[in-house]
């Protein structure tokens, strides 16, 4: 099977082109405010567990990281925690799969330290592996991300289940782990359930962006994604209050999604024949429903009534037809 090399070598000009835009485009990172109380929270959330193992009666903390889909939860976290010497290595990162048990989710961790999963094992010996392999590998930090796939379609008897085992893990006297959730809004009602959990637990929310209050967010990305990128595109009169709002409604007030679309414009824009520096709106309106299928009666940068169109419904609508 051929390597990465081998397909940058059989791109020709313009697709090189596109992918070292792309590139630079996804090695920038736009942070705001809230990515200074994340780290806060994150080294908070380091700090209290350390002292805790110090101290005579040892326990693990939990951060919860909520939000919406595409608020730029993971990315964030990922740069906070890259940020913290010596996190990596006393840390374990995985990924709730989908459909998730809470079987699978200790197969998740076993293999994640490297287990042999050739044996299948029942949800109760599973789960004494994980724990006998948390501390035989050192992990005192679990970042468990997309956390609602584990509660997805589960009964109450089988919440309570999974809000044992991470209270087992947090509270075990002999090796106590302490924990960083990140997920839907749903991630910080699971805390609610259990008071042991919900004390020893701290939320942080990422909320959406709305207009007019986050304009001038908006608008910073706007000017850090276009006019810093790949020598300078010009803004055109994309920096208007219209315009704006455009975006921010198109993706729901979402700013990893906001990001996405700014970027994804630019690539159209670079790769418009008309092109001449400048971005202009019909990049965004490609961008956008090419992401979205949807008509040019449904596409908010396009249509004069864009403020009626609501976008989860884009694609729905021309779907709904389309199969009547």
């Amino acid at each position: 099977m051929h390597g990465l090399d081998d397909l940058l070598e059989g791109m020709d000009p313009a697709r090189r082109h596109r992918y070292d835009l792309t590139q630079r485009m996804q090695k920038r990172y736009f942070s705001t405010r809230r990515d200074k109380t994340l780290g806060n929270e994150i080294t908070r959330w380091i700090d209290v567990t350390v002292a805790s193992l110090a101290g005579p009666h040892p326990e693990g903390r939990i951060l919860a990281v909520i939000g919406d889909p595409g608020a730029g939860k993971t990315r964030a976290i990922k740069r906070a925690m890259s940020a913290v010497p010596a996190l990596e290595q006393s840390t374990l990162c995985v990924t709730a799969p989908r459909p998730c048990t809470l079987k699978q989710l200790g197969r998740t961790f076993l293999s994640a330290m490297g287990y042999d999963l050739h044996r299948d094992l029942r949800e109760h010996l599973t789960w004494e592996k994980v724990r006998d392999h948390l501390e035989a590998n050192r992990v005192r930090f679990v970042w468990v991300d997309e956390l609602q796939h584990v509660l997805d379609g589960k009964h109450d008897a089988q919440v309570a289940a999974i809000s044992d085992t991470f209270k087992n893990l947090v509270q075990r006297r002999s090796w106590p782990v302490s924990f960083l959730f990140s997920g839907l809004p749903a991630v910080s009602s699971f805390l609610g359930r259990d008071r042991q959990i919900e004390r020893r637990s701290r939320t942080l929310e990422f909320g959406s962006l709305s207009f007019p209050a986050s304009t001038g967010l908006i608008r910073e990305v706007l000017l850090s994604t276009i006019v810093e990128t790949d020598g300078g595109m010009g803004l055109g009169d994309l920096a208007t209050d219209e315009f704006v709002h455009r975006l921010c409604h198109a993706t729901s007030g979402a700013l990893g999604v906001v990001i996405d679309l700014i970027r994804s414009a630019v690539l159209e824009a670079a790769e418009r024949p008309t092109f001449n520096g400048t971005i202009q709106i019909c990049d965004f309106a490609e961008a956008y429903a090419s992401e979205r299928g949807c008509e040019p009666s449904e596409n908010i940068f396009l249509s004069s009534r864009w403020h009626e169109i609501q976008p989860e419904n884009s694609r729905l609508r021309q779907l709904s037809a389309e199969g009547a």
